[in-house]
């Protein structure tokens, strides 16, 4: 038995796959945290979920619930509630009442706001834990199915296919939604397409998962159209009109357990929800029918027109081996859907393709399979089978190591920052928002932002900010309805908690600095400063700054410091002279 026949067996097939999945996890785990970027992070959304998760148990409403993260949040939910039970029982003969049981869950609170990185890369490792686990399901399922599409190379080139997909390592090793929702809706996708029946223990598996996926990343709303069509053709060909039903009280039941605030904050859901489209709604439209912006930089890629290429041969394999059924049918008519809708935004991100980059997924994996069984089985055509088997890992991998090299950079800022951090205790120092969560706070700042975060005048600032594009009445914060307080502000509240735990355990042997972090527009962020008000005063040698750190400089002004050394912009730095 040579290697092709023993590649064509589902045990081998499962185990390549699975040794594919271990080795870009061996990989994610040597990135993301055994050797992580400078400062640990890749992106803010780490430490997003991760704080939205260890403040739940404060009463906080999670954030941006447009794009949920609430399976990441609970996770870290979960880690935290640990580390309480931990601290507890190890403390537990000096509790003198329940006032010093609930210091010792302050205590975690805090130590969370001073260890940050260290969440972030403990969450990297358990998402990588999870990622194996569902990664495991998957190609068994792959490999020991049978169904006419998986048949020959099928089952195998698509295994590799999944194992080595950048939609799946991009994001595994980063705390984000799109890594778990991905896994979980391939899933779905894959027991829709490559089964012949819809048992009741599959329908609920997969309605489960479904619903799941919109707990964590609701932009997979936009493929409803599939996965509820396939539920109507599975009860149709069953004849068990019971089925349709079972799986839609089934996902709906999984969104309430999963999004409980769609009963107990509603009023958040809605403005985060319908707030992000209208904001994206007021976003000037594109002067052109598609994004043509987002288009040049993707046919840039020469792998992205590869793929392409593969996905359109896949189609027409299968078309020519008239193996397309309905629910193939209906996941390409609801990706094609999507991606006239995605492409027409004025605003896109890679991230806002991950369904397409699902679907599209098996496809290309019948493309490399229409071209390896266009060869015939002489062993001269042997090292062309093998390229066109590795092209997808060779791809995966590049992709995977372009990504890390570019997140691994040191730059400019991490330079600035360290240098910061010599600077006198009590500077009074204007930063750009990047600083924000490395630099620490003083007293002083501290009592001053939380001054910030209540005042009214900027609260009515951010509601109109977050009602722009409406009919808006609301001026005068006393005369503000109890119901809009109750959905605008949950960022301020999270942030309350925050300074009052930072004052509670406030070091003062610890350096720090009366900190202004500057944006342009400051009505989503009571805390910070206006930035062309900082740089007047610079100008007027006012007394409140001492230095300006920025990545922009102040014309008239000579920088005392000026970080170039790397490749991304400058930093310039100021000081009162």
């Amino acid at each position: 038995m040579n290697i092709y026949d023993w590649f064509s067996q589902p045990k081998g097939v499962f185990r390549v796959g699975f040794g594919l999945v271990l080795f870009f996890t061996l990989l994610c785990l040597c990135f993301g945290i055994v050797s992580p970027p400078p400062l640990g992070y890749y992106t803010t959304d780490e430490n997003f979920i991760a704080e939205t998760g260890v403040f739940m148990l404060y009463g906080i409403t999670p954030r941006a619930l447009e794009w949920p993260a609430l399976l990441s949040s609970y996770l870290y939910f979960i880690v935290f509630l640990l580390q309480c039970a931990y601290e507890v029982l190890t403390h537990l003969g000096q509790f003198s009442g329940i006032s010093s049981l609930f210091d010792c869950i302050d205590r975690v609170a805090h130590f969370y706001l001073t260890h940050r990185a260290e969440y972030v890369i403990l969450g990297r490792g358990l998402q990588l834990a999870i990622a194996v686990l569902l990664s495991y399901r998957i190609i068994r399922f792959l490999a020991f199915t049978d169904h006419p599409l998986l048949a020959g190379w099928g089952r195998g080139v698509l295994v590799i296919c999944f194992s080595s997909a950048f939609w799946l390592w991009g994001n595994v090793g980063i705390v984000r939604p799109e890594a778990i929702t991905g896994l979980l809706f391939f899933e779905i996708v894959i027991r829709l397409l490559f089964s012949t029946t819809l048992p009741k223990p599959n329908l609920y598996l997969v309605m489960v998962f479904f619903g799941l996926c919109l707990s964590e990343r609701l932009l997979l709303v936009f493929m409803v159209p599939f996965v509820f069509g396939s539920l109507v053709w599975y009860a149709f060909k069953q004849k068990k009109a019971q089925l349709f039903w079972s799986g839609v009280g089934c996902f709906l039941l999984t969104v309430l357990v999963a999004i409980p605030y769609l009963i107990t904050n509603l009023m958040v859901i809605l403005k985060s929800f319908f707030g992000g489209i209208v904001n994206k709604m007021n976003v000037a439209a594109p002067k052109t029918l598609f994004n043509e912006v987002y288009i040049a930089d993707f046919l840039s890629n020469p792998i992205n027109i590869l793929f392409s290429l593969l996905f359109g041969l896949g189609l027409l394999y299968v078309f020519k081996q008239k193996l397309f059924s309905t629910v193939g049918l209906l996941l390409v008519a609801n990706t094609s859907l999507f991606w006239f809708s995605a492409l027409r935004s004025p605003q896109v991100y890679s991230t806002h393709f991950l369904p397409t980059s699902i679907t599209c997924l098996p496809f290309v994996g019948f493309g490399i399979v229409f071209l390896m069984n266009l060869l015939r089985e002489p062993p001269r055509r042997y090292f062309l089978k093998t390229l066109l088997l590795s092209l997808p890992v060779l791809m995966g991998l590049y992709e995977l190591l372009l990504f890390q090299q570019k997140a691994h950079v040191r730059t400019n800022f991490h330079d600035a920052q360290a240098w910061v951090l010599t600077r006198e205790k009590n500077a009074k120092i204007a930063f750009d928002p990047e600083f924000e969560e490395f630099i620490p706070k003083n007293r002083e700042c501290l009592l001053r932002e939380q001054q910030q975060n209540d005042d009214p005048q900027r609260r009515i600032l951010k509601i109109k900010k977050i009602l722009s594009g409406v009919q808006n009445d609301m001026v005068e914060y006393d005369k503000l309805p109890v119901v809009a307080r109750s959905f605008a502000f949950e960022d301020e509240d999270l942030a309350e908690v925050q300074y009052q735990l930072r004052l509670k355990f406030y070091d003062k042997s610890k350096p720090a600095f009366d900190a202004y972090f500057m944006l342009n527009d400051i009505n989503l962020a009571n805390h910070a400063v206006q930035r062309d008000s900082v740089i007047v005063a610079m100008r007027n040698r006012d007394p409140r700054y001492d230095y300006f750190v920025s990545v922009g400089g102040i014309a008239e002004l000579k920088p005392v410091k000026v970080f170039d050394k790397y490749q991304t912009p400058d930093v310039f730095v100021y000081k009162r002279q």
